[in-house]
């Protein structure tokens, strides 16, 4: 009886290890993917066709804005651009705020066109030391987050020149 036990105290690790890949089935990773929220990137699931894991492919990029194509310029302005800008880099795409204001934790930006508002709520990155976009709102609600941006970057191309 020594021998059986020693032999299935070996085999424990392998069969959690079968239990664990067993639980990988095609319907947890569609489960998954469907709370993905809109616009992030797409992830194909391959659960079931031979081949292991998921793929991960990125949706097409957005059009250069205005700006980009009448100066040549390649800075992209658009919602996913924003997430992550440094103050200096914000300042830098948009020139310096119309607004600052304080609601700890986030420091938020405020900036006039135009045609549209736009805030950006800076929160700190611990690792970086420094504040970075969060989250924006674009004025008017309805208002394209994306396309606000760009009007608002070349605003800033035509005062700077």
């Amino acid at each position: 009886m020594t021998v059986a036990r020693s032999g299935i105290v070996k085999l424990l690790p392998c069969l959690g290890l079968i239990a664990v890949l067993a639980g990988c089935d095609k319907s947890r990773i569609d489960d998954l993917v469907s709370r993905l929220p809109s616009g992030s990137s797409k992830v194909q699931s391959t659960a079931g066709t031979g081949s292991a894991g998921a793929k991960v492919t990125t949706p097409p990029p957005e059009k250069p804005t205005k700006s980009e194509q009448s100066t040549g310029q390649t800075q992209t302005v658009n919602e996913a651009s924003l997430i992550g800008l440094s103050e200096a880099q914000t300042e830098k795409l948009f020139g310096k705020p119309a607004s600052v204001s304080q609601d700890p934790p986030a420091v938020i930006w405020r900036y006039a066109g135009r045609d549209c508002g736009l805030a950006l709520f800076f929160y700190m990155d611990v690792n970086a030391n420094a504040y970075r976009v969060l989250t924006y709102e674009a004025e008017p609600k309805e208002r394209d987050v994306s396309s606000c941006a760009g009007a608002l970057h070349e605003e800033k191309i035509a005062r700077s020149g």
